[in-house]
Order: structure tokens, then C-alpha cells, then sequence
């Protein structure tokens, strides 16, 4: 048996569902035995790719009972699949492709985000009716497209829109900004308890009044958090175990806050051995309600997962049969001119090459790749 990671994950009780970027496959895995059941190549007649990781910002796979959806990245195509990874549908959302992120469910509708029109997509699997909500334009780039969520029956939008929340009622398709009287920064997170929507700052946590736009209280962020290039401090957050998770872009660190006790702590996620210099150690992927955890992905791109009761990250692999994973790259070096080499170490690509015979890659050759690689 061999050990891969997945890049994206979606969970649904006893199994989840994987995406592999470095060669282009989905995957249904055992969650119970981390064992790889099914595999599906994502290559199609019409386009070969290969995925650049993207998921810090952008989700592609969510997970039901019953069936799996899928957005290639870059792509307009919803791609249907069975729980035996069968494809059996496929869905144009829109009329140019580009960076979609999938919201989630509400009621039999999917909802994704259509990053650089500012669009929200909703597609009814039954009828297959695509309703589409437009976003302002002044706030379009600045929405944080992985914190898009569903709470009672409308959508919440927030990024970096200064102290702006948007509201989009699913059933009338009104549009509504909620202006919140905070006194700096942005408002970047949005999550909601049974009693209060939970708003977050690059500085404080904020407990918000919805119905009467009201602060009830605020929390000071335990230290000063650092940003990446377009200025975010986080990119997700969730309520498990009666507790507020924000995940940060670039600590070592995830914040938890008690609600009940009043009470925000750091939670270091460092490995006590770390390869990689990178300054981020965990990417969130997805959260196991079921077993009390969240999977991710650590500096080195390899998968953990956290204990959400101690906060205790674990190294965990997904493992596949030989002559599978075999098959699986073959199948991608014979298919595929597209290679994202940071993905591979250069004896790989020495390996492709010398088998496969691939003398195109993007827009150059193999030796010139493999030399910039190196240099």
C-alpha cells in the first residue's frame, strides 16, 4: 500500500471524498481506515489539467448521501457523481469559465461563488433552474469566498468590505448591507450560535444583535495576527463542541473562544518536527461532526487532522493499493501536459519523460522546466 494526501476533502458520515491535485484524481475514502475505495480520473475528452492549490480560498467538492459535486477549477462545469464516483451529470453554471467556490446546500439548491463576476449561483438539482444573485460591484475581489455562508435561509457575505456584512434573502433575492458600528478594521468572519451571529476583526471577536444591529459584546484577539499579500488575517471559521473556530492564513496557531465561558486561547497546531520553512502549519479542508474533528493539511501539504476536544493535531495518510496508484500516474503522464512541477521532485519528471516520451509541458519542454525547477 502506498500513502497520498488529498488536497480537498468533503466528509459525509462514514466517508469522505477526496481530491488529489498532483494527479488530478477523486477519490472515496473509508474514514474509519483512511483506505481509498473507489478512484475516478478528473481528466476529461474536452480538457487535461492540473490543479495549482488553491484551497486556501476556494472550495470545488462538497459531499452528500447520495451524490458528489465538483467544480474544476478555472471551469464553468458543475460535474455530478454518484457515491461510486460514476459521473452522471454535468451542469454549465455560467457563460465564461472562471475561480468557483461551492457554498453549500439549502433546501434541494447548490450554492457556489463566481469569484471575479461577483455572482452567487444558485443551481436547483431538481430542475436544474439557475438563479443568480449579483453582488455589488464595489465589493466584488473583496468577499472572502471560503466564509460564504448559509444561516437561516439567506446567504452571508463578508471579506473586506470595511465594517460592511451582505445579506442575500434566498426567497425574494433581496439584497441587504448590514453596517456594523465597529470601531477598526474589517469585517472578515461571519458565523452564528443558537443565540448570536459571531462577527471577527484582523483585531476582536464580536458578538452581534442581528435584529436590532447591536454589539453585545467584544473580545480582543489574544495577539496581533499576520496577513498575507491581499491583507487577510483568516479565511474560515466554525462553531463545534459550543466553541468558535477562527483559522488563520499564516500562524501556527488556530483560536478557539468558549462561548459559554467568555474565554479566547491560542491552540498551537505545530509539529514538533517541521520540514518545511513555510510559515503556515495548518490549512483547514473540512470539518468531521461526527468524530469531533477537522481535516487538513499541514506546511509540508501532507494531511492532518485536529482533535477539536484538546486541540491535538494528528498525522494521518490515506492509503492506496500499489498497482492502483501505479495506474493513476501513468495515466496522468501519458494524458497531461500541464504540470505544476513544485508538485514533483525533478526524478519524477526525469521518470515521465524517459517512459512517456512528454516533450510539451505548459510552454516550454521538460528540460527547461526541470531546470527552472532546480534553479
Amino acid at each position: 500500500m502506498s500513502i497520498i494526501n488529498m488536497h480537498e476533502i468533503s466528509v459525509t458520515k462514514n466517508w469522505a471524498y477526496g481530491i488529489n491535485y498532483k494527479y488530478n484524481f477523486l477519490c472515496k475514502i473509508c474514514t474509519s481506515t483512511n483506505k481509498i475505495k473507489e478512484i475516478h480520473s478528473l481528466f476529461t475528452d474536452e480538457e487535461e489539467i492540473q490543479y495549482s492549490y488553491a484551497t486556501e480560498f476556494y472550495n470545488h467538492i462538497l459531499a452528500t448521501d447520495s451524490l458528489i459535486y465538483f467544480i474544476n477549477d478555472c471551469t464553468n462545469k458543475l460535474l455530478i457523481f454518484n457515491k461510486d464516483l460514476q459521473l452522471v451529470e454535468k451542469l454549465l453554471l455560467s457563460e465564461k469559465p472562471e475561480n468557483m467556490n461551492i457554498i453549500g446546500f439549502s433546501s434541494n439548491v447548490l450554492y457556489a461563488y463566481a469569484v471575479l463576476s461577483g455572482i452567487v449561483i444558485g443551481i436547483d438539482i431538481n430542475t436544474k433552474k439557475i438563479t443568480n444573485y449579483q453582488v455589488p460591484e464595489e465589493y466584488i475581489g473583496k468577499i472572502n469566498s471560503m466564509e460564504i455562508k448559509i444561516i437561516d435561509n439567506c446567504l452571508w457575505l463578508t471579506g473586506y468590505m470595511g465594517n460592511v456584512i451582505i445579506e442575500i434573502q434566498i426567497e425574494s433575492g433581496e439584497l441587504l448591507e448590514h453596517r456594523v458600528d465597529i470601531l477598526k478594521g474589517d469585517i472578515c468572519l461571519c458565523c452564528k450560535s443558537e443565540d448570536s451571529f459571531w462577527l471577527c476583526t484582523q483585531y476582536e471577536i464580536i458578538e452581534w444583535d442581528h435584529e436590532n444591529n447591536k454589539i453585545k459584546r467584544v473580545l480582543d484577539l489574544p495577539c496581533k495576527m499576520e496577513h498575507n499579500e491581499c491583507g487577510m488575517p483568516f479565511y474560515y471559521s466554525c462553531i463545534m463542541n459550543e466553541c468558535l473556530w477562527l483559522f488563520p492564513l499564516k500562524e501556527k496557531f488556530i483560536i478557539k473562544m468558549d462561548i459559554e465561558k467568555n474565554r479566547v486561547e491560542l491552540v498551537a497546531v505545530k509539529k514538533e518536527k517541521e520540514k518545511s520553512k513555510c510559515q503556515k502549519a495548518f490549512g483547514y479542508l473540512d470539518m468531521d461532526n461526527c468524530n469531533n474533528v477537522v481535516y487538513g493539511l499541514d506546511s509540508d501539504m501532507n494531511n492532518v487532522i485536529i482533535n477539536m476536544n484538546n486541540g491535538k493535531i494528528i498525522n494521518i495518510g490515506f492509503l492506496i493499493e500499489d498497482s492502483v496508484y501505479k495506474k493513476v500516474k501513468e495515466q496522468f503522464f501519458e494524458g497531461n501536459f500541464y504540470l505544476n512541477e513544485y508538485m514533483f521532485e525533478v526524478l519524477e519528471l526525469f521518470e515521465a519523460t524517459y517512459k512517456n516520451d512528454l516533450i510539451r509541458i505548459n510552454d516550454g519542454n521538460v528540460g527547461s522546466k526541470i531546470y527552472k525547477h532546480c534553479c
